[in-house]
């Protein structure tokens, strides 16, 4: 008698082999012959009808006859077998049977199979035919592939199936979901006309790159092409009544609903097809490639999932949209009021959603795999379901008193996110018992973490007014706003008697206590006005993409470094030596630099501009080099410690108001020189060059 989850052993199957191969069952002779070392293990029923679970490492083996039934993911991981030999007496194969079979090449379904399970051959890169006795009367077999016996349905086509173009035989009405599943080496399909529907997933994570629809189409699944991700193109037979095709992308029939852009398409600039109206929101579907995404102006339907699943680098709508609009490559609601979805593909650590901002839709910034620091500002109300999913590097959130809602599984489910908020507010409540870190904003030290404001499309820095000792400008950000970190700027009440201080007493009357100040890679302009307020400054760190600036030892230079934008003024030495391969050293470059003793300039320099060494109170000499044509206005402006300047002969300008003070000051220049001209009609004492 048999006993339920019996295993049995090598004698056992030896001896059931013996006594059918007296009855001449070539099934049997197969495995008695198989001369396997290690000889297989499986379980069955109490009553032997049911084939539970294979756990051997043989190469073949022979199913017992008798069982109707295998079960479920009877052959786990078997990647050794190579041969399964299936019983007449089989009924049922079950989903996922022969899973994780990675070495088996081919079946054999016997006559009395009447069902087999969906997925029962899901699996298998060298798996390359599916036999069907000729006698079955559900199912047959053409050329290796599975269909039903009346030829009507695509039951399963083989993964291991090497082919340039697969073409559907006659007869065909459905492919049924996942019939090409996983079959990457089949480079194109034609589907045969008479097919009539394409179920839900019915090609996924197919290698295709083509494929023809006939006319007899009238039923696509949302995720027939799921996963697809070599698929450039989908073409549709022009006399199609339910779908249409444009270069390469499929519509509804009028052209007026966007259904799917192909997975493999890697545009530059992908633009919505004219006519289209209506985005299907599987239309972008594992669009892991394409960099902009166009907007036309006739599109007003766009669904909140529609780049759920879109990499894209940016969003545009065009300007003649009226429904929706982009903001620096993000996608919002034309009045600015909903942020429909990030760009997927952008590399940006940090995001300040703009002001006006009232809704963060349902998976906005779903997979941003770059973002670190998300802030909402106050306005926002709801947070969509999913907003934040799956964004993997995302280690803080912060949400307003004024978000009312949030929506499911909202903020990714770890600990390494902080999400701050307010005490008593809706995301406190929202965090109780979720995975994530809720740290509570702490009002009584004013601790908003928002420290500056940026305009609406989050491309100017508009205004800093924090109390740290280190700003990270955000990325999306392309320039500073004039007075940005000046905290007088805006001030209605001007101290008329500021004109009559001198420029340390300017500098220094009132700023900011920022030691770095750190510049993502948008920002594309920087110099010392933008950091004017900012005596305490030691260093300015630009990340190495930006494409215009460039830091070298906390010192802002073009990305070249031809030109010297600023030093900052906190810095500790008291000699600078100017890199020789700079051009240009910008107007008040080393404005404020107090510590600074001697600069060394380069040979290639041919001006010094206005203010640039202003402020320098410690500069006690300074050799302008041969080849500069000019002095500026206030060049040397508050130099008190300036007692020696050498003036080449090149020099053919300098402004009147140039040095200040001069009483203690001297000017080296060959004789004869505009230096010594200068020199006379300013009173400043002067000695001619050797």
């Amino acid at each position: 008698m048999l006993m339920k989850n019996k295993r049995f052993y090598c004698f056992l199957a030896s001896a059931l082999l013996g006594v059918a191969a007296t009855f001449s069952s070539s099934d049997s002779r197969a495995l008695a012959q198989s001369g396997d070392a290690q000889v297989p293990e499986y379980q069955l029923s109490d009553d032997g009808t049911v084939f539970e679970q294979y756990s051997g490492d043989a190469t073949s083996f022979v199913v017992p006859e008798g069982v109707k039934t295998i079960k479920k993911n009877a052959f786990p991981n078997c990647q050794s077998l190579e041969s399964i030999v299936l019983p007449e007496s089989l009924e049922t194969i079950e989903d996922s049977v022969f899973a994780g079979c990675s070495a088996l090449k081919s079946i054999s379904v016997p006559k009395n199979v009447v069902n087999i399970g969906r997925y029962a051959f899901s699996r298998g890169d060298a798996f390359v035919s599916i036999d069907v006795a000729e006698d079955n009367p559900n199912y047959r077999s053409i050329d290796g592939v599975l269909f039903s016996k009346d030829g009507k349905r695509l039951i399963k086509c083989p993964r291991g199936r090497v082919l340039d173009v697969y073409y559907l035989p006659d007869g065909v009405e459905t492919i049924e979901a996942y019939a090409f599943d996983s079959c990457s080496r089949i480079n194109a399909v034609v589907v045969s006309n008479g097919v009539t529907s394409i179920e839900s997933g019915a090609f996924s994570g197919a290698g295709l790159r083509t494929i023809t629809l006939p006319e007899s189409v009238e039923d696509i699944g949302g995720a027939a092409f799921e996963y697809c991700h070599n698929l450039r193109s989908i073409y549709v037979a022009e006399k199609n009544k339910v779908y249409s095709s444009k270069n390469g992308v499929l519509l509804s029939k009028d052209g007026k609903t966007l259904l799917s852009v192909p997975a493999g398409r890697d545009d530059e600039r992908f633009a919505i097809p004219d006519g289209v109206a209506t985005i299907d929101n599987r239309a972008f579907l594992n669009c892991s490639r394409l960099n902009t995404v166009v907007i036309n102006a006739e599109v007003d339907n766009i669904n909140h999932n529609t780049f759920g699943s879109c990499a894209a680098s940016a969003f545009e709508a065009l300007t003649t949209q009226t429904r929706y609009k982009t903001v620096n490559g993000v996608l919002f609601s034309a009045d600015g009021t909903i942020l429909l979805r990030y760009p997927q593909k952008r590399e940006q650590e940090n995001y300040v959603v703009p002001k006006g901002v009232k809704e963060i839709a349902n998976d906005a910034f779903s997979y941003c795999k770059s973002l670190k620091r998300i802030e909402l500002q106050e306005g926002v109300e709801k947070i969509g379901s999913g907003a934040f999913a799956y964004c993997n590097a995302l280690s803080s959130v912060v949400v307003p008193k004024s978000v009312a809602t949030l929506g499911d599984d909202c903020f990714p489910a770890w600990d390494k996110l902080t999400v701050r908020g307010y005490k008593d507010s809706a995301v406190a409540r929202y965090a109780d018992g979720r995975k994530f870190v809720f740290k509570p904003i702490d009002e009584t030290v004013d601790d908003t973490t928002l420290t500056y404001d940026l305009n609406e499309d989050g491309s100017v820095f508009v205004r800093y007014f924090g109390k740290g000792e280190k700003l990270i400008i955000p990325d999306g950000v392309n320039r500073l706003n004039s007075g940005a970190l000046d905290p007088r700027a805006g001030e209605k009440v001007i101290d008329l008697n500021v004109f009559r201080k001198t420029f340390a007493e300017r500098v220094r009357e009132r700023g900011f206590d920022l030691k770095t100040i750190v510049i993502p890679a948008s920002v594309v302009n920087a110099d010392r006005v933008d950091f004017w307020r900012c005596y305490s400054l030691e260093s300015i760190d630009v990340d190495e993409k930006n494409l215009a600036l460039r830091s070298i030892d906390g010192v802002l230079y073009s990305k070249d470094e031809t030109v010297l934008k600023c030093v900052p003024s906190g810095i500790k030495k008291e000699e600078f030596v100017v890199p020789e391969n700079v051009q240009v050293v910008e107007s008040y470059a080393f404005a404020g630099c107090s510590s600074l003793k001697s600069i060394v300039l380069p040979k290639r320099l041919r001006a010094i501009g206005g203010g640039t060494f202003a402020g320098c109170s410690s500069l006690t000499s300074i050799v302008v080099p041969d080849g500069v044509k000019e002095i500026e206005i206030n060049a040397f402006e508050d130099c008190s410690s300036l007692t020696s300047i050498v003036i080449p002969a090149s020099v053919e300008k300098i402004d009147v108001n140039a040095f200040y003070p001069t009483e203690n000051l001297t000017i080296r220049a060959p004789k004869g020189s505009y230096a010594e001209e200068f020199a006379q009609k300013k009173k400043i004492d002067f000695k001619p060059l050797d």
